[in-house]
């Protein structure tokens, strides 16, 4: 294998489903997996709630997306948190020091106005993929091209 070529792997299915029009996930260099911004949604539906609420259900959804890439929350290194409205700043935080521990990712708060569905919150996120997964993606996937993370998770269980 070239290591000059990146190591890729796709995450295409979460329990949260799949969102047709982009991957939930994607792990890069066989190390970082980059989450696409996740909501505070149940069944792909958005009940409107508290900021406290819609952060929480948020963080959960990022979870089981990070869970179904070969990590967690625990392994977030980078966050961007968007929020329709700054002033909910506080209220969202007040959440996000309960679930996340020291040392808490880097992280960037943005006031973004309008959200999809008129949703409060929406995350995306940078963490490491845990070492067993390392291992076996670089073990499984072929480097320049994009391999199918179910594919590999599947084949190890």
């Amino acid at each position: 294998m070239n290591s000059a070529e990146p190591l890729r792997a796709a995450v295409t299915e979460t329990p949260l489903g799949r969102p047709a029009i982009l991957s939930p996930a994607f792990i890069a260099e066989g190390v970082f997996v980059h989450l696409s911004g996740q909501g505070p949604l149940v069944d792909g539906a958005y009940s409107p709630a508290t900021v406290e609420e819609e952060t929480a259900l948020t963080l959960d959804n990022l979870e089981t997306v990070l869970a179904a890439s070969g990590s967690s929350l625990a392994n977030v290194v980078r966050a961007g948190v968007y929020l329709a409205d700054i002033a909910d700043f506080e209220a969202m935080n007040r959440v996000w020091l309960e679930r996340f521990a020291e040392p808490r990712p880097a992280r960037t708060p943005i006031q973004a106005g309008a959200l999809p569905g008129g949703i409060k919150v929406e995350i995306d996120c940078v963490a490491l993929l845990a070492a067993e997964w390392r291992d076996r993606l670089r073990g499984t996937a072929r480097a320049g091209t994009v391999a199918d993370f179910a594919s590999i998770r599947d084949a190890a269980a």
